[in-house]
Formats: structure tokens, C-alpha cells, sequence
């Protein structure tokens, strides 16, 4: 629904909003998870941890009623259904943009040497827009794309399932020295085995400090301001040379944050190290000029699936090494993040991807 030239913004400030999750959740952690209560509710006995996971349903009942009033794209329309489904999503925008009535619009009639609309549809066109996506000229941008964001998920992600409990660790650390967090962590792994060998029974119980709730909060913010600037600076700097740059410091900080020894410089690197997941709109906005438009949603969504691919390995190598190997798993992971950027280098021009596919019958 945006022209060419506002895409990346939009998607960049449209992306924003994610950091408003970063906010809320740790809001509502804070109200409900320190609570000892508990109550019956359909079978279930109803305890803080458990309520907490029930509301994350809330946002998303919500989100899910909001885009039933979303239009389709009229650009998606027209390239798969025609011109006469494209009009009247168009009339509605330009109504709602000059606060009109849609018969005001002064289009009658959309004409187009489009092709792709007669084109076979259904399971059989999903089929063969999947396998245009893995054949020239496409089939280097999927790569590139696709293993970019699994670099990105995996440090974001998979980093930010652990900062709760590495935060919550340091704050309740009552070492004296200025150690690394991977001396805390080690420390942390060694009480808790040592309670599990004493008293089985209470090897479940962890307490959570209250001052995790608001850093993570103050993450989201920090995020927030990330997106926005994104917003502003991607036309201006350049999305590859934005996207590059920030991997590499985020990078930079992941390695950084495993050696640091004060607490407080540790903390603002992990943080931003965990601002890589920015990047990820910025990739979108690389990503998504170089897909014909019957082929974009579900490039984007393969590539988001091999993020959250990515998100569960980062998450599951770093809680296997956090406690034997915790500065080599951080160094890898910097080092990976930063050394991905690389690829980008080999990116195509889009102009000679479009020109390649539009001589195949596929519009932009």
C-alpha cells in the first residue's frame, strides 16, 4: 500500500511498534508475577506465572479483529486478480487520504498489460511463485536475504530469551569484585546445583529481582528510539550501509559485553547487542523490492520463518554453553552477527532483478 520511495520508512516506523511489546511485557511481569496468589478457574489453578502467559493472548485477539478491517493490497489485487478488485481498494484509499466519499475518486477504470492475472492460481500458482523463488535471479537474493535474518534472530532472539535471567543473576550477584557476567552465571549454575543436590525438593523455587522489570523496560524504550531513528536515516544513509553498520556494532557489543567486568557497562552492552533485531525491518525493506508482487508476502514469510528458525537455535546454543563455554558462545555469536554483514556485498542490483522477471510476465 505504499510507492516504492516510502516502503523502507514505512516498514522501518510500522516496525516500531514492536518495541511497545518490549515495554507492556515487563509492565505486566512486573504487576503480576511478584504476586503469592492463586485461584480455580476452569480446571485450572490459576497462579501469577500462569496468568501472566494467559494476557500475552489479549494483543493478539485484538491485533486479529483490527485486520478484518485492512483492506487486501490493491497492488497484490491487480497483479493476481485484476483491475476490477484493485479499483475499489484504491477509491477507499484515496477517500480516506482526502477525507472523501469513494464515488469522488477520479479513476474509472485501471488499464494494464498485466498478464500475471491469468495466470494460473490456487495450490498449483503456489507451487510454481515457490519454485520462481529458488531459480535465478531470485534464488541469490533468498539466500543472502534468508541467511542474513537467521543471523539477525539468532543474536536478537535468541539472546533476549536469556537477558531476563542473566539481568536477574547480576542483580542479585553479592560478589564484592568486579566480575565478568560469565562469572556471575558460572556462580549462579554452581548454587544451583548445589541447592539441587541438598534439598531436591525446593529445585524449582527462584526468586526474581524486581529491578529486572524495569531495565527491560527501559530496553523497549531504547529499542523504540532505534526504530524511529531507522525511520528518519534509512533514505539518508542508505538501507545496506544502515543495515551493515548496525549488525557490526551490535556484534561488536556481544563480544564486548562477555568480557566487560563492571555490571553497569555489561548491562548497556547487552542491551545493545540485543538492538540487532532493528535490523530486521531494514533487511525487510532490502528484501522486499527485489520480489515480484505476486511473490513478496510469501517471501517475507519464508524469511521471517528461517528468523524465528534462527531465534530457537540462538536460544537453545546459548543455554547448552552459557555455563561451560560463556565467553566462547558470545564471541561466536558477535562474531557471526558482524561477519554476516558480509554478504551483503553481493546483493543484485534490483533494477536487473525486475527487468529479468517482468520480461517473465511478473509486475512490480
Amino acid at each position: 500500500m505504499h510507492t516504492s520511495s516510502r516502503r523502507a520508512a514505512a516498514i522501518a516506523w510500522g516496525s516500531a511498534f514492536i518495541s511497545f511489546s518490549f515495554m507492556i511485557l515487563p509492565g505486566l511481569a512486573w504487576l503480576i508475577i511478584p504476586g503469592t496468589w492463586s485461584f480455580p478457574l476452569l480446571g485450572f489453578k490459576m497462579v501469577p506465572w500462569r496468568v501472566f502467559i494467559w494476557s500475552w493472548c489479549a494483543p493478539g485477539l485484538v491485533s486479529a479483529g483490527a485486520l478484518l478491517w485492512l483492506p487486501e493490497s490493491p497492488r497484490y489485487l491487480l497483479s493476481s486478480c485484476g483491475a476490477e478488485k484493485a479499483l475499489p481498494v484504491l477509491a477507499k484509499m484515496y477517500a480516506y487520504n482526502h477525507n472523501t466519499r469513494e464515488s469522488n475518486y477520479p479513476v474509472e477504470r485501471i488499464i494494464t498489460s498485466n498478464i500475471e492475472a491469468s495466470k494460473t492460481g490456487g495450490f498449483v500458482g503456489a507451487v510454481r511463485n515457490i519454485t520462481l523463488m529458488f531459480r535465478p535471479p531470485l534464488l541469490r537474493c533468498v539466500v543472502i536475504s534468508h541467511t542474513l535474518m537467521f543471523a539477525v534472530f539468532m543474536l536478537s532472539s535468541g539472546l533476549y530469551v536469556w537477558v531476563p535471567d542473566i539481568l536477574n543473576s547480576m542483580l542479585r550477584s553479592t560478589s564484592e569484585e568486579s566480575i565478568t557476567i560469565c562469572q556471575i552465571i558460572h556462580d549462579k549454575f554452581d548454587r544451583e546445583r548445589n541447592l539441587t543436590l541438598m534439598a531436591p525438593e525446593h529445585a524449582c523455587h527462584s526468586e526474581v529481582a524486581v529491578r529486572v522489570f524495569p531495565i527491560s523496560m527501559g530496553m523497549g524504550a531504547v529499542f523504540a528510539v532505534v526504530y524511529l531513528a531507522i525511520g528518519v536515516f534509512i533514505g539518508r544513509i542508505g538501507r545496506k550501509t544502515l543495515y551493515s553498520s548496525i549488525m557490526v556494532v551490535c556484534g561488536a557489543a556481544t563480544v564486548g559485553a562477555a568480557f566487560v567486568p563492571q555490571g553497569g557497562a555489561a548491562t548497556a552492552l547487552l542491551i545493545l547487542a540485543l538492538c540487532s533485531g532493528c535490523a530486521a525491518s531494514i533487511l525487510a525493506a532490502i528484501a522486499v523490492d527485489v520480489f515480484p508482487t505476486c511473490l513478496r508476502a510469501m517471501a517475507m514469510c519464508v524469511m521471517y520463518m528461517v528468523g524465528r528458525a534462527g531465534a530457537a537455535v540462538g536460544a537453545y546454543l546459548l543455554g547448552s554453553t552459557l555455563d561451560v563455554h560463556c565467553q566462547l558462545a558470545f564471541s561466536v555469536f558477535g562474531a557471526f552477527t558482524a561477519g554476516s554483514t558480509v554478504l551483503i556485498i553481493f546483493w543484485p542490483k534490483p533494477e536487473e532483478v525486475r527487468e529479468e522477471m517482468e520480461q517473465r510476465g511478473l509486475t512490480y
